[in-house]
């Protein structure tokens, strides 16, 4: 497997396990092979020289050409998870993920981060409902009133999640990443909820949103929204401002 880097210009950078490949989609221009070991010292740098690069999904095998793969959902810059890090460590958060659609890439994105084992607890993937009802508490009867893509049911999968953990804030997602809808639901819906410990009480916060593009996209554009919310919903608790209890 290997993870692309994409530029505006169509140029990519692949991490596979044993090469780092540098090319040109559309281009035939040959192959660069560079050992494994070098691969983080030139990556870091052609990341730290150019600020369009970013780290996006979906993933490709080695020496497969990403030709019919569409790569128009980025992923978070290393910057931008960086000081979303800087800003764990400063409030002393302990996060714990309970993911549905996106299968464990925002526990997978977080825990690219150096030095994320001091504020990433665990995380949870539940794709199945019988999973969200075991290991989560989501109730039976939440899921047959409210459907698995609801906030109903994002909300007790991350209380279920801030439950089970020794962490203090929690992200949870539960959604139709596509290509077709499910119950009536559109591709692309995510439900979200986000769960912090705040005073000896447990705030959750909520919301619906429909993300366009294609099945990784979704799930791409799914994880960066809810990483980036955790700070903003944390703000917002900071200042005072209302949540439901759970």
């Amino acid at each position: 497997m290997g993870v692309h880097t994409v530029r505006p210009d169509r140029s990519f950078i692949t991490a596979a396990p044993d090469y780092l490949h540098i090319g040109a989609w559309l281009q035939p221009s040959p192959v660069l092979e560079i050992s494994r070991l070098n691969f983080l010292s030139r990556l870091k740098s052609r990341l730290r020289n150019n600020p369009t690069l970013r780290l996006v999904y979906p993933v490709c095998r080695q020496q497969e050409r990403p030709d019919d793969i569409r790569f128009t959902a980025e992923g978070k810059s290393m910057e931008q998870l960086q000081a979303i890090s800087e800003y764990f460590k400063a409030h002393k958060l302990r996060l714990v993920t309970a993911e549905s659609c996106t299968a464990g890439l925002v526990a997978a994105t977080l825990g690219g981060q150096p030095g994320c084992g001091s504020w990433l607890e665990a995380g949870f993937v539940t794709y199945a409902p019988e999973a969200k009802c075991r290991y989560l508490q989501v109730k039976p009867e939440t899921i047959e009133k409210y459907n698995l893509t609801s906030e109903p049911v994002a909300r007790e999968m991350v209380e279920g999640a801030l439950h089970n953990s020794g962490a203090n804030a929690a992200v949870a997602n539960t959604g139709v990443a596509g290509p077709g809808g499910e119950d009536g639901i559109p591709p692309g819906t995510i439900c979200f909820a986000w769960a912090f410990e705040h005073n000896g009480t447990t705030i959750v916060f909520s919301e619906t949103r429909r993300f366009d593009g294609d099945r990784n996209e979704v799930r791409q554009a799914g994880t960066d929204y809810a990483i980036e919310r955790v700070v903003y919903y944390h703000k917002q608790l900071q200042s005072g401002i209302p949540a439901r209890s759970a």
